[in-house]
């Protein structure tokens, strides 16, 4: 336990001079398409960000696509393996993002029951435990969420250890590095909250992420943190597109709940 704690503390420091390391992030995310046979389907991006150039001063990623479903037990299949993208720049992500989306929806179009998913509302929790439409409780032996104006809170199956799927993978590798005796996702937080729907399904999708935060300089504390909404018009699947947010030497994944109307 010293030794790890020792590392943790070196790492808060910033002990130490390679730039690359400076930018290493990890996330996570689900771009929901539709629902076919009462299964969630999406693109996987597995995402890894690192520093390019001559000094590693260069934020770029890499990311892989794969397109694929999602059990009601939050098991997954894959439908078909998409693209792998090398150091791509944060300012073609969006676009990249779009033309996955185009060809998820070409392969979708095929499947049985398929019907597209609308997005209604993007909300950016700026990395808090609670927002006004959804909080995280830790409980004795694992984390939990609730959804405002329900009573049951939910278990997060990626970070079950009988999880085998790829997202929150990295997290978890770094948690049991970093921690012992604890119970899994405490220093998790909510960075986004996305809604979608169709005819018969309703579907919260939601980003928790941990990393490092800084103190405002003159105040010595970290800054306040503000909720805020999405106010972009929001039609099709590609208007739900951004690029998440992300905390330094951050790591992140999506989870989503989602209910028959």
């Amino acid at each position: 336990m010293a030794i790890k704690f020792r590392l943790i503390i070196l790492l808060i420091l910033g002990v130490s001079t390679n730039a690359f390391c400076c930018l290493d992030a990890r996330q996570e995310r689900i771009i929901p398409i539709g629902t076919s046979e009462n299964c969630l389907i999406g693109i996987e991006v597995i995402s890894n960000r690192y520093g390019a150039g001559e000094y590693g001063q260069k934020a770029v990623w890499d990311f892989k696509f794969r397109l694929v479903g999602f059990n009601e037990n939050y098991s997954d299949f894959l439908i078909k393996e998409l693209s792998f993208e090398q150091a791509i720049e944060n300012n073609q992500v969006e676009q990249i993002l779009s033309d996955r989306i185009e060809k998820a929806i070409e392969i979708c179009n095929t499947l049985s029951d398929f019907e597209l998913l609308y997005p209604k509302s993007i909300k950016f929790c700026d990395y808090q435990k609670e927002c006004a439409k959804l909080s995280l409780i830790e409980t004795d032996k694992n984390l939990k969420f609730k959804v405002k104006g329900e009573k049951e809170s939910h278990s997060i199956k990626f970070l079950k250890a009988n999880y085998k799927g790829e997202i929150a993978k990295p997290y978890k590798e770094y948690f049991d590095f970093y921690f012992e005796d604890a119970v899994v996702g405490k220093d998790l937080k909510i960075s986004s909250m996305r809604e979608f729907e169709n005819s018969s399904f309703k579907l919260l999708i939601f980003h928790l992420g941990t990393g490092q935060e800084f103190e405002d300089l003159e105040t010595a504390k970290i800054p306040d943190k503000k909720e805020m909404t999405n106010d972009k018009e929001l039609k099709t699947i590609k208007d739900a597109i951004f690029v998440e947010p992300i905390l330094h030497h951050g790591k992140g994944f999506d989870y989503f709940k989602m209910d028959e109307k």
